[in-house]
């Protein structure tokens, strides 16, 4: 793994294109937390960092790379290897009052398999993933090239990481605490570390999308309107609804590849979730009716509940949200087409860039197949 920009956190410079200083760094950091984890064997081009790079760098672009490939393959055969001696020997330990510990391994052991596949898929397909995140720059790009561009940028991806690495931390310290074994906190731990961090990375990108189409729909808004500082010619509207057109079909392209790389990792992972909560649960009334017996398992299991319903909360509603956006996209254009200040030849460059209803609906009717 190429973890050379590390060093170059210190040397970003205070506006790089359209991203800030901050942004940068989360965007490094979190690169390099998932490539430890096996969800991103790709390389970002960090020549961007630089203060002197040229304007052909000031984009992150992605790329394939052998030696992270290498390293999640390493890691696979680690985790398995280091799982089935632990859990071999714990099977030695023969005593009844480890009852569910042992099923709480056993659980992890099969979780931890399922959980070893999904580095082996990003090594098989993350080309696709490259793609995607090459394509996201590009409609950055574009997006520039509007007279009327306004991004509506949140912090959603900023939470979702902070929150997810807060309530991680307080299951693995409670599990540390109770078991006071690092062999057996590895082995239960790790597969839903894996699991947790992939959903988060699948709702990092679809905020993204969700953030785009928001970005499409508020600069359709303002085309032509007195808001605007400037007052738009008529090229200069045809120029942006050209524009914003082949954002549009970008963005659908786009989220297209991610549904197809996260359809099935998500699937594991909701696997893995479903087995270990639905024990949680049984565990949790268990303690519930003997109200005496509290330990620190109540807390984590707690805990490691809220982190799941949070996780799944935040892609629910991040999905919905672009569901939500693509269909203000068709009612802004409708609305837009009515104003009397486009006159007919805007109107009729509608349909020519593809926006017409039957597109829209199609274009509609595939995000709400993929969310």
């Amino acid at each position: 793994m190429k973890l050379n920009h590390l060093s170059e956190f210190n040397k970003i410079p205070t506006s790089i294109h359209h991203y800030s200083a901050y942004k940068l760094r989360f965007i490094c950091f979190s690169n390099i937390w998932f490539k430890i984890l096996g969800l991103s064997p790709w390389t970002i081009d960090t020549r961007m960092l630089r203060k002197n790079g040229s304007a052909d760098d000031k984009n992150f672009k992605s790329k394939l790379s052998f030696w992270g490939s290498f390293y999640n393959v390493l890691l696979v055969i680690f985790v398995l290897i280091t799982d089935i001696w632990i859990i071999f020997r714990l099977s030695l330990v023969e005593n009844s009052t480890l009852t569910l510990e042992t099923v709480t391994v056993k659980l992890s052991f099969v979780s931890i398999i399922c959980a070893s596949i999904i580095p082996i898929i990003y090594v098989f397909r993350q080309k696709l993933l490259v793609n995607m995140n090459n394509r996201f720059e590009g409609v950055n790009r574009i997006l520039n090239d509007c007279s009327d561009h306004s991004t509506d940028d949140n912090n959603k991806n900023y939470l979702i990481f902070a929150m997810t690495s807060l309530l991680t931390t307080i299951i693995v310290i409670l599990r540390v605490l109770y078991y006071l074994s690092s062999a057996k906190v590895f082995v239960i731990t790790l597969p839903y570390f894996i699991s947790s961090w992939l959903i988060v990375q699948f709702v990092m990108f679809l905020n993204m999308i969700k953030v785009r189409i928001t970005s499409v729909n508020n600069t359709l808004s303002q085309l032509g309107t007195f808001d605007n500082k400037i007052l738009l010619s008529r090229e200069s509207v045809l120029s942006d609804i050209f524009i914003i057109k082949r954002i549009y079909v970008e963005i659908c392209e786009i989220s297209d590849g991610i549904m197809s790389f996260f359809g099935l990792p998500i699937l594991i992972v909701i696997i893995i979730f479903s087995i270990r909560s639905i024990f949680n649960l049984y565990y949790i009334i268990l303690i519930l009716i003997h109200i005496q017996e509290i330990d620190l398992r109540l807390y984590e299991y707690g805990f490691f509940l809220l982190r799941n319903v949070f996780l799944f909360l935040m892609m629910t509603s991040n999905a919905t949200e672009i569901i939500k956006q693509n269909r203000k996209t068709a009612r802004i254009i409708n609305l837009l087409i009515d104003r009397y200040l486009l006159d007919k030849k805007i109107k009729n460059k509608f349909p020519e860039a593809g926006f017409n209803y039957r597109k829209i609906q199609h274009d509609r009717e595939r995000f709400a197949r993929n969310f």
